[in-house]
């Protein structure tokens, strides 16, 4: 699965998605806290918080679960930051 996404990707910035939608709720534990982490470095920070959540739902003191709570508050911080910037002075 994982070869053939890579294969017939031509835009390398897709791959990420491109594994996430072949099979959803086969990827393992580990899929899921790389591919946010890939998401969020390519900037689609709504789909890196859904897998980052999927990481810790599946694993909640994995090995990896400090370091996906951290990015999940950074994403939320940055969105309501972003929220915040977006409404209109009054």
């Amino acid at each position: 699965m994982l070869k053939s996404a890579i294969s017939t990707s031509k835009d390398k910035t897709t791959l990420p998605r491109q594994i996430a939608t072949k099979r959803p709720c086969s990827i393992s534990q580990t899929t899921h806290y790389r591919l946010a982490q890939s998401l969020e470095k390519l900037d689609h920070p709504a789909e890196a918080r859904t897998h980052y959540e999927a990481y810790l739902k599946i694993l909640p003191h994995g090995p990896f679960s400090k370091d996906a709570q951290k990015a999940l508050e950074k994403l939320k911080a940055a969105e309501e930051k972003n929220q915040s910037a977006v409404k209109p002075a009054q």
